[in-house]
Order: C-alpha cells, then structure tokens, then sequence
C-alpha cells in the first residue's frame, strides 16, 4: 500500500509542476499485455517523451527498470529520458536514456545534476511524430 500511495503523490506533484510550465503536454499511464508498466508517461505535441517510474526502495533494481526500457525500446529516440524515482539519496545513471533520481528532487534543482559519464539523450536524435501506444 505504501508504494501504490508513493506513486500516486509522486505522479500528482509531477502533473501539478507541469501545468506551470506552459507547455502544452499529454500524460499517460502505459501498460502492455504481459503486465510491464510505466507510471506516467508525458508527450509533447512534437512526439518526444519523458517517462516515469516511481518505486518506494531505496535501492533501484534491474527488475525496476522493465517497463522503462521496454518503453524505450519501443519508442527509439522518441524516448528523450525515463527517470526512475526511487527513496535513495542519489542520482544514478542506468544506462541508455535511463537514470534513477531521488523523489526529493522534485523540490531540489540542486540535487538532480546528472552525472558526468552518463548517457541520457536528447532532443538533438529525436525522429517526432510517434508517441507511446495508448491504453
């Protein structure tokens, strides 16, 4: 019960900050037929995407990050990030585009600097036009 209410206030605060940004973006909950799942998938107008895992650890898992780099894999360069929110005090790099972030930098702009080393794209590779396969 603990994670599902994490998961809920981490992707409400998430929707809350972005109706301040003035962008216009599409969220989603996305789930394919064998079960894997990312919490919040966010979309903007020109096809890139930013998802969200949020896992009430403190240490991330590589079980953690299936339904991130499902998505991913399926997306391509689509996919600009998926950022894993997670109970640690840590930014941690995860491999292509993923990264595990501490829930605290939802607050904190000084803690979510990603490290040097780590690989997260960017919207110079992105093709647009195609977003996640929805519910």
């Amino acid at each position: 019960l603990a994670g599902e209410l994490l998961e809920t206030f981490v992707v409400n605060e998430v929707l809350k900050q972005l109706s301040w940004s003035g962008e216009a973006i599409e969220a989603y909950h996305w789930r394919e037929d064998q079960g894997r799942e990312v919490d919040l998938v966010l979309e903007r107008g020109d096809g890139a995407v930013v998802a969200i895992e949020v896992k009430a650890g403190v240490d991330v898992r590589a079980e953690d990050l299936r339904g991130l780099s499902l998505l991913r894999d399926r997306l391509g360069h689509d996919l600009l990030l998926g950022v894993l929110f997670h109970c640690g005090d840590r930014v941690v790099p995860l491999g292509d585009r993923l990264i595990g972030v501490p829930i605290s930098a939802l607050w904190f702009e000084a803690q979510t600097k990603i490290p040097r080393g780590s690989s997260t794209g960017g919207p110079g590779s992105l093709s647009g036009g195609r977003g996640p396969t929805r519910p």
